[in-house]
């Protein structure tokens, strides 16, 4: 029972990071065979991987046509925003100015990619807390938001240097600005969201199935 359960527990994390590359699009199909080939499984733990990521709202399953990653609409959307920047922002009032940064991405290596970068640098700012649970909704905020990012990258070509100046301000620990770049962080994306949502619509459309 240990071994399938830490068996639905990788392929469960498979498809986060599978979703924070950008390998399973909002909307498309995401075929179960190739992962039960992969991690040398049956079915059966897929579908347990699929069902736990449907309960965080990471997946959503559509009866026989499948489990796939939510295709949000322009209110879904915003509303994912906003609740990351609220967990960010309660980070920082609950973060002491004088603590130790804890963790973090890595901007000086070569070939670094924005939404993973985004993934580890807010998950850092949320574990500065040291509250497990703020810690985890802000990991599934983003988990929830990974098809977004990626979708938004053509539209944010300075992302890494947004995400540098946010990172510096944490290590600093300047909180009152770290908050205000948050803000407009989010301000920014929540502005482009008819045109994040209407990309993500057409390429749902185009594809049949992600590449596994």
């Amino acid at each position: 029972m240990e071994a399938k359960h830490s068996k639905v527990e990788q392929i469960c994390d498979a498809i986060r990071l599978g979703l924070h590359k950008g390998r399973y699009r909002p909307g498309v199909r995401i075929d179960p065979a190739p992962l039960a080939q992969k991690y040398r499984t049956s079915l059966t733990p897929v579908r347990s991987a699929f069902y736990c990521l449907c309960s965080d709202g990471v997946l959503e399953a559509h009866g026989r046509a499948g489990y796939r990653a939510p295709l949000p609409t322009e209110v879904s959307l915003r509303g994912q925003y906003n609740w990351m920047e609220f967990l960010l922002i309660h980070s920082c009032n609950l973060t002491p100015a004088d603590s130790e940064p804890a963790g973090g991405p890595a901007f000086n290596r070569r070939g670094v990619d924005a939404v993973l970068l985004t993934r580890q640098l807010f998950d850092a700012i949320a574990s500065g807390t040291q509250w497990p649970d703020l810690s985890r909704e802000a990991r599934l905020a983003s988990d929830r938001l990974a098809a977004a990012r990626h979708t938004e990258r053509p539209f944010c070509k300075d992302a890494l240097e947004e995400l540098a100046d946010i990172n510096r301000l944490w290590l600093k620990r300047d909180l009152p600005r770290l908050r205000q770049a948050l803000f407009e962080y989010h301000q920014r994306r929540r502005e482009l969201v008819p045109r994040i949502v209407a990309v993500m619509a057409r390429h749902a459309a185009k594809q049949d199935g992600p590449k596994q």
